[in-house]
């Protein structure tokens, strides 16, 4: 049994953004969806003596996934990047001009980038504002629902 701590061998972030086309567009407080796979296809075969065998393989391509991701609500949607991006294209139906590439980027407590998640043509689907409550006195979050064709690990 090892007695000592590895070094690099977890990753742990303190700071999560988003940046659409190489910009930085907004801190995040949380991320879900950062999921990379293929999809498994199940095949029935027949040996010569008859008897029916089902293998596992490999499909043709990576699942697309949804990002959900969540940040400080801002007070001024109209002054915010985030805001006129989904208003301006997603919410009219212009989804060739919704859709952009872009990456979650995750930071150490020192500001150097740790990992870095990059995805092709995302496009927001939904923001959502937490529910409103008076007596919880917590900062209102919002979650916004990033619909995307292809995602890897870059860093």
């Amino acid at each position: 049994m090892p007695t000592e701590v590895l070094a690099d061998t977890g990753l742990m972030s303190n700071a999560f953004y988003l940046e659409i086309d190489g910009s930085p567009m907004t801190m995040l407080t949380g991320v879900s969806g950062l999921e990379i796979g293929v999809t498994a296809t199940d095949m029935q075969q027949t040996t010569k003596d008859g008897k029916i065998t089902w293998t596992r393989t490999l499909g043709t391509k990576q699942t697309i996934g949804t990002l959900s991701l969540t940040r400080l609500a801002v007070t001024d949607a109209g002054s915010d990047g985030i805001w006129s991006w989904f208003k301006d294209t997603s919410l009219k139906g212009a989804l060739k001009e919704a859709r952009k590439g872009g990456s979650v980027v995750l930071y150490s407590s020192d500001g150097q980038e740790l990992a870095r998640y990059t995805f092709t043509n995302g496009w927001i689907s939904k923001i959502a504002l937490d529910s409103l409550d008076i007596s919880s006195g917590n900062p209102l979050k919002e979650t916004l629902t990033l619909e995307i064709d292809y995602l890897e690990r870059t860093k």
